[in-house]
Order: C-alpha cells, then structure tokens, then sequence
C-alpha cells in the first residue's frame, strides 16, 4: 500500500482577523486603564469638593466646615479641571448667619473658574431666614421697641399700642414684604385699630386716618450690607415662617463674596 495514504496534505493557513486583534487589545488596555482612570477621577472629586467647601467656609464666613455641603454636579471633574472651570456647583450651608441675619443658604453657580478671583459666569444665593431673625428685623424696621411680630400666612403681622386722643389704643398692621434697592421693603396692606380692620385705603378716609398715617408707611430694613456686593436682591417672601431672601450676578468672582454692599437711600 502506498504511503501517500498516510501522508498529510498541504498545511492549512489559518485565517488572520486583524480587527478582531485589534479590539481585543483595546478591551485588554481598556480594563487596565478604566480602573486606574475611575480611582484618579474619584480622588479629583474629592480634592476639588474640598477645594470648593474651604472656599466657600472662609468667603461666605461660615462659622464650621461641616455646615457645608457640595455638590460639584455630573461630568468628569478631571476633564473639567483641564478646562480650568467648573461647570455647575450646588453649595448647602446649614448654619449661615450674617450680621443681623441668620438662617441656612443654598449657593448656586455655574462656570466656576478655578482661579477665584476670576468672574463666574452666573451665581445666585437663597437664604432662608429663620422666624427669630425675622421677627427681630422687622421689630427694628418698626421703630417700636414694644412691637410683637408674628408671621400670618405670606404676610408679616406688627402689633403695638398707639395714643389717640389720649387713650392707648391697640394696633396691628399686616405688612407684604418686597425687596428694592438693597432693601427689605414690608408694606401694609391691612390694619386693625382698636379691633376695627381697615385696608389702607379706607384708614387714610376715615376720621382717624390723619391721626394715624404713620401706620400706613412702609418700613425698611437694609440688608446689602449683610450681602455680598456684586449680587442683587431679585426676591423676597414669606414662607412657611421663613424670610426667603434671593440674590443673584454674573461676573462676579468668588474671592469677591466676602465684600458686603451699600444700601442706595443710605
């Protein structure tokens, strides 16, 4: 028998699949690098939290460093720290007192430079007042050191005893409170006068009203020089017991939050 029947044929070429190669060693290089990739993009989160919280501590002179809370938003914080600016921040800040003003504050701020002295492109802080603060400013704006003030509803409520006609007569005004010009503006709406209620309005007509035309002046209380300069007093309410206070810039630059503002009617 010939030996041919036990020889092998010619060898067989395997096929090569160069593309399938190549994605193999990218998965190989990719499971090398994500982990290390995903541990240097944790610590830069952490860093630059922290970078943020210490900032924000010594600018908005908050009393202890775990009153405040960042939140440095979605997206890579090394990719943006290549691009040398923050794209969006959410700073809480549970205790936050101000001069006269005390509450919490939640600070905004979007395009955030890592240099602090130069501008952000928008920011904007919320502070919430607590019911004490409130009441305490508005007895000040009063001008009647007797004054007691509650909150009623979205409205402020004054209370305090007047002389008429030689008697002392009890008073109450219900104020709405707006902002202008760097100034918590509380103007009423409703008074009662010896339990009588009148709207401003009928008060003026009344008999009385030329007795009494100071209760219906507006009260004032200045609070740009508790705020920072650059921001702007947008909003202001009442709600649910708290003085809600809003102000907001664009271009202004975090090392600048420490420099309070000026009231324009002085």
């Amino acid at each position: 028998m010939s030996d041919d029947l036990f020889a092998g044929g010619p060898p067989v070429k395997r096929k090569r699949h160069p593309i399938r190669n190549i994605i193999v060693t990218l998965v190989i290089i990719g499971g090398l690098l994500i982990p290390g990739y995903l541990v240097a993009e944790s610590l830069a989160r952490s860093f630059a939290t922290g970078y943020v919280q210490v900032g924000n501590q010594k600018e908005l002179d908050v009393p202890t460093l775990d009153d405040v809370h960042v939140n440095l938003g979605k997206g890579s914080i090394i990719l943006q720290v290549i691009q040398h600016r923050i794209k969006h921040m959410t700073v809480k800040i549970d205790s936050f007192t101000t001069d006269s003003l005390t509450g919490s504050a939640v600070f905004t701020a979007s395009g955030v430079p890592l240099n602090t002295s130069d501008p952000v492109t928008k920011m904007g802080i919320v502070l919430t007042i607590d019911p004490d603060s409130l009441k305490a400013m508005v007895a000040r704006a009063s001008g009647s050191p007797n004054a007691t003030v509650a909150l009623v509803g979205n409205d402020v409520r004054i209370g305090t005893t007047i002389r008429l006609l030689g008697l002392r007569v009890p008073v109450s005004v219900d104020l709405v409170p707006s902002a202008s010009h760097g100034e918590l503006v509380f103007t009423p709406t409703a008074i009662t006068v010896n339990k009588k209620n009148y709207t401003t309005k009928e008060l003026r007509a009344s008999p009385i009203g030329g007795l009494v035309g100071g209760l219906l002046k507006a009260r004032t209380e200045c609070v740009a020089t508790s705020l920072p300069r650059d921001l702007v007093l947008t909003d202001l309410a009442v709600t649910n017991d708290h003085l809600v206070i809003s102000v907001a810039g664009s271009g202004v630059s975090l090392s600048g939050l420490s420099t309070k503002g000026t009231c324009t009617t002085g």
